[in-house]
């Protein structure tokens, strides 16, 4: 038996993303960013690592300067003589200063400056880096709130239509002016919203807890509410244009990068340390009282060039410089692996874009308002008792493709 239906669509379906204003007591996600940067530990951290950088610049750069010691002893001495002179017992005193200036090292001096000056860079690069990770963690969590609390008020929705479209078919069932299938693919769908719904729930809870752990506070739903817009005026053009902008601008490669530049310092400050020789200029005074046994004073002006040269036996320079020069060649692969990851994640995170870009595009028309001008005759194929449940009918088709509210209100009328 055919039946003939007549849907009379009352209600329009509109369809619109409404982004509400920010009130003025919840905080802007900028202004929660510049408070993050200035009083997160992770931050701290950094600023202390920079700190203790350049003090090390600075003690590598007094050895450039000359070296002033002071020696002063005092004492008792007796000296026992082999002839028949009588044996000396006498207070002693003895006071030396001495300046020495380092002439010539072989570039021990210069190397140890130029790896110092080197994790200067490194330490202000790894400042610069932590400052962008909390930037992208702030701007990520505030993004994920909005979608996850938007996602979870839709679900919401969709539960309380779909509840209300069951009851409907249930009330055709008992008048008689329905089928059980219907009831039956209704709850399917009810239980498939309740499902969502707690998907919905369990990412809103993260995304909770990200922003708690970031900013020390529960959020509310001002903060899930405030939008970030995408930055198209700051995103590079072309592929190749974010890969060269990834390669300049990444902060850990650059770090990495520093790295194997202090690693390259090592070797020639232990090739200069360990394997030559140093010269320096020798100043010194000593003043002494009652030396050698003998009751009087003596000073001693010295002025000497002086070299030194120190070699191990065992041959402990050339193994340092080997394993300088290992420790080299594993943070240079490191560097070479990363910039090459970087490379990756670029690429990668460009296709992402590309095709949320383009799956936007298609969803596009769903933004706007949609009115349906009815109302509308409509002769379809209708399910019977007999239609199995794995066949679609023009009503399920229709009741898809138009959703739940476009359908609440239907007269059935046979003809």
């Amino acid at each position: 038996m055919i039946l003939r239906y007549v849907f009379i669509l009352t209600l329009g379906i509109a369809w619109s993303l409404v982004i509400s204003s920010v009130p003025a007591t919840a905080e802007d996600y900028q202004h929660a960013l510049k408070r993050l940067v200035e009083t997160h530990k992770r931050v701290k951290t950094a600023q202390a690592d920079l700190m203790a950088a350049e003090a090390a610049a600075s003690k590598a750069r007094s050895g450039w300067y000359p070296d002033v010691t002071v020696t002063s002893s005092a004492g008792h001495q007796r000296i026992y003589k082999s002839n028949s002179d009588p044996s000396t017992r006498m207070p002693t005193r003895e006071l030396t200063v001495g300046l020495r200036q380092n002439l010539w090292d072989f570039g021990t001096t210069s190397s140890t400056v130029d790896k110092a000056d080197t994790g200067v860079k490194q330490a202000e690069a790894a400042l610069s880096q932590v400052i962008q990770d909390l930037t992208l963690e702030t701007l990520t969590s505030y993004v994920n709130l909005e979608r996850a609390w938007r996602t979870e008020e839709f679900a919401r929705q969709s539960v309380a239509n779909i509840t209300k479209q069951t009851g409907m078919e249930e009330s055709r069932v008992v008048r008689g002016g329905g089928f059980s299938s219907d009831v039956l693919q209704s709850k399917s769908q009810l239980a498939g919203a309740q499902a969502r719904l707690v998907r919905a729930h369990g990412q809103w809870v993260s995304a909770n807890n990200r922003f708690r752990a970031l900013f020390n506070r529960a959020p509310d739903t001002d903060d899930a509410r405030q939008h970030i817009t995408e930055p198209n005026d700051l995103l590079p053009k072309t592929l190749d244009e974010a890969i060269e902008l990834g390669r300049k601008t990444n902060r850990q490669l650059e770090v990495l990068r520093l790295s194997s530049e202090v690693a390259r310092l090592e070797i020639e400050r232990v090739r200069s340390s360990e394997l030559y020789p140093k010269v320096a200029a020798v100043a010194q005074r000593k003043w002494e009282r009652n030396p050698d046994g003998l009751d009087a004073d003596r000073t001693q002006h010295i002025f000497k060039v002086e070299m030194t040269y120190q070699f191990n036996s065992g041959l402990g320079g050339l193994h340092s410089l080997e394993a300088a020069r290992q420790a080299y060649l594993s943070v240079d692969g490191k560097f070479t692996d990363l910039r090459d990851l970087v490379e990756e994640q670029v690429r990668n995170a460009w296709q992402n874009l590309e095709t949320a870009r383009e799956n936007a595009g298609y969803l596009q028309p769903l933004k706007k308002v949609v009115r349906f001008q009815g109302p509308a005759l409509i002769y379809p194929i209708s399910r019977l008792e007999t239609t199995p449940l794995e066949m679609f009918t023009v009503i399920d088709v229709m009741r898809a493709t138009l959703g739940v509210g476009p359908c609440e209100y239907i007269l059935d009328v046979a003809g």
